[in-house]
């Protein structure tokens, strides 16, 4: 395992001791991203850095017991100050070549700066803030901005509470996302990182409010962060605001295991097939016979199609519907 685990830190720590130095010398978190922007653009263009990436995420062996979820995301770094992830897309096999692949959302303070890394890219819709119209019945009018494709190699800059959605791709469409809230770091920042704290930080947050520290502690409590446009059948426009957030369920590990072949196959990487073995021998995978025959398969030379858990990933009212009801129900003023 030696080999392909030092290669890729090599590989990825060039580049994320760059990030780390942007953040250090940027006056704030804005400068940072766009001080951080032209770093993954490079990463992106480098040739080593997908199989990096890939081989980085099979070394954590309990990657093969993951459930599934319509995006496959890979972590790369983690700092008090960023995280920056893969993500891969996949298309969508029937149905309107507009239908967005989730809801109108934003990520609160956190400001998003993505680069294609691999594939075509998708469909990216950007707007302006929601305003309320009705908060009773939770109805918004959102104004729209610009869309355009996150074709390869492009850099796309979202900020913070901008709302934003896309269109499934056509073809598998890798992307790099560098994330990092907008305010300087806190002690929540550290908190993520601190290993025995790692998947406590609900609980934490839930105690500090009953405590009433929310403003001493700087506790977001989020409201509307989703929306989708209001149906016909409803005889009004806009779009509703989901004030519980209302995501994807996971799927089966089958469906995880077949949409990673997918993305190792598409993206060229057979080479890692033996570090998959390396990584996972003497260890407690839920579905070892399928991993060992999506690799034969990969090995034969035969296709493996991503795989969208079926009947919680598709179809989904409030996440996937048609730009053009979302057209529809723009603010009168205001078309695309």
């Amino acid at each position: 395992m030696g080999s392909h685990a030092s290669r890729y830190e090599a590989t990825l720590g060039k580049y994320t001791k760059q990030i780390d130095r942007a953040f250090a010398q940027a006056r704030d978190k804005y400068d940072a991203h766009r001080r951080a922007e032209p770093i993954l653009v490079e990463m992106a263009r480098d040739p080593e850095v997908m199989p990096a990436v890939i081989a980085k995420h099979i070394a954590k062996w309990q990657t093969f017991n993951t459930k599934n979820f319509p995006s496959l995301g890979m972590n790369i770094a983690m700092s008090p100050h960023y995280v920056l992830v893969a993500n891969a897309f996949f298309p969508l096999d029937e149905g309107p070549e507009d239908m967005m692949f989730n809801a109108i959302h934003h990520h609160g303070d956190l400001l998003l700066t993505t680069v294609n890394a691999f594939g075509p890219g998708y469909e990216h819709w950007v707007f302006g803030k929601a305003r309320p119209i009705d908060l009773d019945k939770d109805l918004f009018e959102i104004p729209f901005q610009e869309k355009g494709i996150h074709t390869l190699y492009n850099a796309a800059f979202v900020d913070a509470d901008q709302p934003h959605a896309v269109v499934y791709p056509k073809a598998l469409t890798v992307t790099f996302a560098l994330w990092a809230s907008k305010k300087p770091v806190t002690w929540r920042d550290h908190v993520k990182r601190i290993r025995v704290l790692r998947g406590r930080e609900k609980k934490l947050k839930d105690l500090a409010l009953k405590l009433g520290l929310r403003k001493t502690l700087d506790l977001k409590v989020p409201e509307y962060f989703d929306y989708y446009p209001v149906p016909d059948s409803a005889g009004t426009t806009g779009f509703y605001g989901m004030r519980k957030r209302a995501q994807f369920e996971r799927g089966p590990n089958e469906d995880y295991i077949q949409s990673f072949f997918n993305v190792l196959q598409e993206t060229g990487n057979e080479k890692l097939l033996p570090f998959i073995f390396e990584c996972i021998d003497g260890k407690k995978i839920d579905n070892p016979e399928l991993v060992r025959r999506y690799a034969a398969d990969v090995r034969a030379g035969k296709r493996i199609p991503n795989k969208y858990s079926e009947g919680i990933h598709t179809n989904v009212p409030h996440m996937n519907f048609r730009a053009a009801a979302v057209l529809k129900n723009l603010p009168k003023q205001n078309a695309a």
